[in-house]
């Protein structure tokens, strides 16, 4: 899991409310937490 993944999971989020604190759709949190990063770019990441 990312660091992101582990920061989400540490503070008990969910998806959704990752979703609107990163102002990312979540279907990209949920891709996030499952290692799909190719269809992020740095400037998303970081």
């Amino acid at each position: 899991m990312s660091r992101i993944g582990e920061i989400i999971k540490e503070r008990g989020l969910t998806q959704k409310q990752a979703s609107a604190l990163l102002n990312l759709p979540q279907s990209k949190i949920s891709c996030l937490l499952n290692g799909k990063l190719s269809m992020f770019s740095l400037d998303h990441l970081f």
